[in-house]
């Protein structure tokens, strides 16, 4: 019956979409961050896309300012980019892997960059405002790994704000300082 070579055509096209889904992999959360734990980061940060990843302790003042301005981020970046963030104080091995000394530490790991390969991951050190950690990502995330990036003097302007900048740190050992505030 042609009813039944329509349902066989159908379950044949949902089979094919399904395996090409599991061949070529789908974003977890486009637009949003992802929150990462001891469980899924490595199945999450796994050079499939270009990964962002913040480290934050909920205690740190600094991160609770940054927190708008970093889910701003994965809006802005959209599905190119994976953005995802970690509680170092609750998952210290992890932060300890990627040498965390304070929050919030942001780390960019390029397309093929598995979150196991910490030791690859680069570091941004300018001011946590979305602007200039967008601008440094686009740039970083493009050059091969060790290479310079070519600074244009139209963009100048962000580029001294991050050089200048001193970010606002907690340092890990300082828990104590902030809890109870």
């Amino acid at each position: 019956s042609t009813w039944g070579t329509k349902k066989m055509q159908a379950a044949i096209i949902v089979g094919l979409s399904l395996c090409l889904l599991l061949v070529f992999g789908e974003h977890p959360a486009p637009g949003k961050v992802i929150e990462l734990d001891d469980k899924n980061f490595d199945q999450v940060v796994n050079g499939e896309f270009p990964a962002v990843v913040e480290f934050y302790a909920s205690w740190c003042p600094h991160c609770k300012k940054f927190k708008s301005d970093y889910e701003g981020l994965a809006s802005s970046l959209g599905p190119n980019f994976l953005v995802a963030r970690l509680d170092g104080d609750k998952f210290g091995s992890i932060a300890d892997r990627y040498q965390i000394s304070g929050y919030p530490t942001v780390k960019l790991l390029k397309k093929g960059v598995k979150g196991t390969e910490a030791t690859k991951a680069q570091e941004y050190e300018g001011s946590m405002k979305k602007a200039s950690l967008e601008q440094w990502i686009k740039i970083n995330a493009q050059t091969s790994i060790g290479a310079q990036a070519n600074i244009q003097i139209k963009h100048l302007q962000p580029e001294l704000e991050s050089i200048l900048s001193v970010p606002e740190r907690c340092y890990r050992g300082e828990k104590s300082m902030y809890v109870g505030l």
